[in-house]
């Protein structure tokens, strides 16, 4: 987003959003603007979703409405989790330059494979910035899109997940498995 955008607190967008069900991921709120995706979240809970996006957007006009961002991204999310392709969507976030810097770094985490908070603070060129790489990987606003379940503790344990330590134990499992099964594929 731009900074008049995030300045305004968003009074000036207008974001779109629905709930929809994709398999094995879930129930997903989406939420959308007529640049691309602003948020994405897991939801055991419409209500507690829909506020948490309400915060991150204070003054944007946000209705009920499917988008054609929407679609798109619900079709690439499908092909990800079933096939492990890698997304092409077009994303509209609000985000500190360092916050952009650790995502665009998490986007080159391959489907399937792991990487620590000290790796990705290495790759940025902050080699002392764990904790802060940790943080921006906990503000990122489209969860899976951006896959900050795939950042994990040195020590290898999953570490904290806003959805979950649950989840994201299972979306790492999940694409392990759908990894070793693409490569069981083309073996044969």
């Amino acid at each position: 987003m731009t900074s008049e955008e995030t300045r305004d607190c968003c009074k000036h967008l207008q974001i779109d959003y629905a709930f929809y069900t994709i398999p094995r991921l879930g129930r997903l709120l989406l939420a959308s603007t007529s640049v691309g995706l602003c948020y994405l979240a897991f939801s055991d809970s419409d209500e507690l979703v829909l506020e948490e996006m309400r915060a991150l957007f204070p003054k944007a006009t946000i209705r009920a409405q499917k988008s054609e961002q929407q679609r798109i991204a619900v079709e690439q999310l499908k092909k990800q989790h079933l096939e492990g392709e890698q997304q092409k969507l077009t994303l509209h976030l609000k985000a500190s330059d360092f916050q952009a810097q650790v995502w665009k770094s998490l986007l080159q985490i391959r489907h399937g494979k792991l990487k620590s908070y000290a790796e990705i603070a290495a790759e940025i060129g902050l080699p002392k910035a764990c904790r802060a790489v940790g943080s921006a990987i906990g503000k990122n606003p489209v969860s899976c899109l951006i896959p900050c379940h795939r950042v994990v503790r040195a020590d290898g344990k999953y570490g904290n997940y806003h959805w979950g330590a649950e989840r994201k134990r299972m979306l790492i499992e999940q694409e392990r498995q759908e990894t070793e099964e693409t490569t069981k594929t083309k073996i044969l």
